[in-house]
C-alpha cells in the first residue's frame, strides 16, 4: 500500500472522489501538521540509530529527551525551513532514498532519489532555502544537493577530499560547515564552487556527528564524546558551552533560519591594588574577564580603553586564559583592549595592564573595563559587566639636591671661571617643574655670563644653546637623574672682595622635599695675588733697599750705590748660588702672630699650603697666597 504521506492532491481527488475532498484535505493537513517540527523555536534535535531526542539546553549539561523510535535507522538528518519539515537518508543499508522525521519520531518515505550512489549518508543538512545537502559516510569529494519536491539531485565536486561525520548551513556565510573525522579540523565547503576551506589547525578531538547552524552565523557540535561547543569560524577554535551525553551514530538537526540562544552571567574585574598614583611612575592593573555559567560563550568582547589624558602608547598589557578558554590577545599589545573571547563555565582570561603615567599627569586615574556578551547569548546579570578603578593623584616626596663649584678657592680680576652646577634628583618620586635658579653674582654685569645645560637620565630643561644672565630654569626630574649647567664667569679688571655664587633648587608646590638642606649650593673664591715684572726702562721706580750674597753693599756703579742701581723695584735679592729663604711657618703659627704685629705687605712661606703668603690689608683675614705668577693686563 502507498504511504498516505507520499499522497499529493491529485491522488486523493482519484481515489475519493470529488465529494471526499474536502475530508481528503482535511486528514492531509492533519498529517502535515503531525509531521513538521517548524523554525520558529530555539529547538535542537539528536538522532541517533532510529530515535529520535529532543535537545533540552535550559540546564547545563544538556538533557536529550526521547521523541520517538522509527521503524528504520536513518541519519543525514536536517529541517527545511520551507515547510518545517525534518529530512534524513534511510540508513539500514546502502541507499538513496529520504526519508520525512515525523514529530513523534516516526518516518515515512519521502521518495528515492533516481541516479543518486546507493550508500550510507551520515552527512546532511537543508540550507535556507530547502536544498538538501547530503555526504557520503567516507572521504571522498563529492556532495549532493536534493531537490526536495522534484526528488532530483546535483552533484557537487569538492576541492579536496573531505570525511565529514555531519553538515550544518550558515545562512550568513552562505557555506557548510563540518569537523574532519581524521583530524578534527574545521573544514567551509563553498555549495557553489566546492571550494574546500580548512580552517586553523587540528585538534583530534571528534568526531562531531551532529552540527547545528544558526539564523545569525554561529556554528555549533555535539561532540560524540560528549559536550556542546562553538566554532571560530575563523581559527577553526571551539570552545564548551555546556555538557552533553556522550552518543554515537548520530546526527543533528535545527531550522538554519531559527536562533540558538543561551543564558550565561560574564562579570569583569579590575584593579591596580592601590588608591593613588604618582606621576611619572608606572601603575599596573589586573583585568579578570570572567564566565558565571551556566553556558559557555565565544566572542563575548573585552573592551579596556586608554584613561582619559594617557598616550596610548603609554599603556601595554598582556592576557592568559585558563583552560578551554580563548583570547585573540598574542604577546604584548599597546593601547586600548579590544579583544573578542572564549569563555566556558568557569573560564577566565587574565590581563596584566601597565600605565606609565607622564610626569604631566594631574587629577583622578580612572580606568574602566566592560564585557559584553554577544548576540546569541542573553547576560543574565548585566550589573557586573564593567568594573572601574579610580586612584587619586599621591603628594609627591622627592629629595632635591644642588652642587656647585669652580674647581678653585680664588679668583684673578680679568680672568674667567668656570663653574658646573649640577641639579639632581635623589628620588624617590619624579618632579615635574621644579626651579632652578643661579643668580649673576653681585658686581658682575649680566652680559659676562654665559652658560649651557645638558639632561640626563630622561631629566628635561627648558635650556636650549647657549644663554646668558642668571639661570632661572623649569626642570623635570625623574628619579635618579640631574641637569647639569656649565657657567663661564668673565670677572672684570676692576672687581675686588670674594667672589660668591649661590645655586638653588626648588620643588613645586605639589612636591615634599624630604630633605632641604642640599637645596642650595655657595661657591665662594678669594681674590688671588699677583705680581707684575720689574719697570727696567723708561720711567723706573728708585730700588732703595736690597739683600745681596755678592758683598755689593753701597758699592757704586755708575754714579749711584748698589742697590739703587737697580731701578724698577722696592726690593733688590741677589745671589748666584743661594735662594732667599722667607719666615717659613704653618697655618696655625700664622694665624698665632698677634694682629699688632700684622703689616700690609708681611710675607711667610706657609709650610701647610705650600705657598708664599703676603698679607694684603694688616689683618689676620689678609693672608693670601702668593700663587698667580703675572697679573693680567688691561
Amino acid at each position: 500500500m502507498k504511504n498516505i504521506y507520499s499522497l499529493d492532491f491529485k491522488d486523493l481527488k482519484k481515489i475519493i472522489g470529488k465529494r471526499l475532498v474536502l475530508l481528503a484535505l482535511l486528514l492531509f493537513a492533519v498529517f502535515s501538521k503531525a509531521q513538521a517540527f517548524g523554525c520558529n523555536s530555539n529547538k535542537l534535535y539528536l538522532s541517533q540509530a532510529n530515535i529520535l531526542y529532543d535537545v533540552g539546553i535550559s540546564t547545563n549539561p544538556f538533557t536529550y529527551t526521547t521523541v520517538g523510535t522509527a521503524s528504520g535507522n536513518y541519519n543525514a538528518i536536517g529541517i527545511n525551513p520551507v515547510n518545517g519539515v525534518m529530512y534524513g537518508m534511510a540508513t539500514g543499508s546502502a541507499s538513496n532514498t529520504v526519508l520525512r522525521i515525523n514529530s513523534n519520531g516516526t518516518s515515512s518515505v519521502h521518495g528515492s532519489i533516481t541516479g543518486l550512489p546507493l550508500a550510507i549518508y551520515n552527512a546532511g543538512e537543508i540550507d535556507n532555502v530547502g536544498n538538501f545537502y547530503v555526504k557520503q559516510n567516507t572521504s571522498n569529494n563529492q556532495i549532493f544537493k536534493i531537490n526536495l519536491t522534484t526528488l532530483t539531485f546535483t552533484t557537487i565536486t569538492l576541492s579536496a577530499n573531505t570525511n565529514l561525520p555531519d553538515l550544518a548551513y550558515n545562512p550568513v556565510t552562505g557555506l557548510l560547515y563540518g569537523v574532519e573525522l581524521t583530524n578534527g579540523q574545521l573544514i567551509s565547503i563553498n555549495p557553489n564552487t566546492g571550494l574546500v576551506t580548512q580552517i586553523g589547525g587540528s585538534y583530534f578531538d571528534g568526531p562531531y556527528g551532529a552540527m547545528f547552524g544558526s539564523n545569525s552565523g554561529e556554528m555549533f557540535g555535539v561532540s560524540n564524546a560528549g559536550g556542546f561547543y562553538q566554532f571560530n569560524l575563523s581559527t577553526g577554535g571551539r570552545v564548551l558551552l555546556s555538557d552533553a551525553p556522550a552518543s554515537s551514530a548520530n546526527d543533528g538537526a535545527h531550522c538554519v533560519t531559527s536562533p540558538i540562544t543561551l543564558n550565561t552571567d560574564l562579570t569583569v574585574t579590575k584593579t591596580d591594588g592601590s588608591i593613588t598614583y604618582t606621576p611619572g611612575t608606572t601603575t599596573t592593573y589586573t583585568i579578570v574577564a570572567r564566565n558565571n555559567g551556566p553556558f559557555g560563550v565565544l566572542n563575548a568582547r573585552v573592551i579596556d580603553n586608554v584613561p582619559s589624558g594617557i598616550p596610548a602608547s603609554n599603556m601595554s598589557y598582556t592576557a592568559v586564559a585558563s583552560s578551554g578558554s580563548t583570547t585573540s590577545v598574542s604577546g604584548t599589545q599597546t593601547g586600548a583592549i579590544n579583544d573578542l573571547v572564549g569563555l566556558p563555565n568557569g573560564g577566565t582570561v587574565t590581563y596584566t595592564v601597565v600605565i606609565n603615567v607622564p610626569l604631566s599627569y594631574t587629577g583622578n586615574l580612572v580606568n574602566t573595563v566592560t564585557i559584553s556578551a554577544p548576540s546569541n547569548v542573553t547576560d543574565s546579570n548585566t550589573g557586573n559587566n564593567s568594573a572601574t578603578d579610580t586612584d587619586t593623584q599621591l603628594n609627591l616626596i622627592a629629595d632635591l639636591a644642588v652642587t656647585k663649584t669652580d674647581g678653585v678657592s680664588s679668583y684673578a680680576s680679568g680672568t674667567t671661571t668656570t663653574y658646573t652646577v649640577v641639579a639632581r634628583n635623589n628620588g624617590p618620586s619624579a618632579v615635574l617643574n621644579a626651579v632652578v635658579s643661579d643668580p649673576v653674582p653681585a658686581g658682575i654685569p649680566s652680559a659676562n655670563v654665559s652658560y649651557t645645560a645638558v639632561a640626563a637620565g630622561g631629566a628635561a630643561t627648558s635650556v636650549s644653546g647657549t644663554q646668558s644672565g642668571a639661570i632661572n630654569d623649569v626642570v623635570s626630574l625623574p628619579n635618579g637623574s640631574t641637569v647639569t649647567y656649565t657657567v663661564a664667569v668673565n670677572i672684570p679688571f676692576s672687581y675686588t672682595g670674594n667672589l660668591v655664587n649661590t645655586a638653588t633648587i626648588t620643588p613645586p608646590s605639589n612636591v615634599t622635599d624630604g630633605n632641604n638642606t642640599n637645596n642650595t649650593a655657595t661657591d665662594t673664591d678669594t681674590q688671588a695675588v699677583c705680581y707684575r715684572p720689574a719697570v727696567t726702562a723708561g720711567t723706573r721706580l728708585t730700588s732703595p733697599s736690597g739683600i745681596t750674597s755678592l758683598g755689593r753693599a753701597g758699592a757704586s756703579s755708575g754714579g749711584a750705590n748698589w742697590p739703587l742701581v737697580r731701578n724698577g723695584a722696592w726690593t733688590v735679592l741677589e745671589a748666584k748660588t743661594k735662594g732667599f729663604v722667607p719666615n717659613r711657618l704653618t697655618s696655625a703659627q700664622i694665624a698665632a702672630i698677634p694682629t699688632a704685629n700684622l703689616v700690609e705687605g708681611m710675607m711667610v712661606y706657609n709650610i701647610t699650603l705650600d705657598c708664599l703668603q703676603v698679607n694684603i690689608n694688616g689683618t689676620a683675614a689678609g693672608w693670601t697666597c702668593f700663587n698667580t705668577q703675572t697679573c693680567p693686563t688691561n
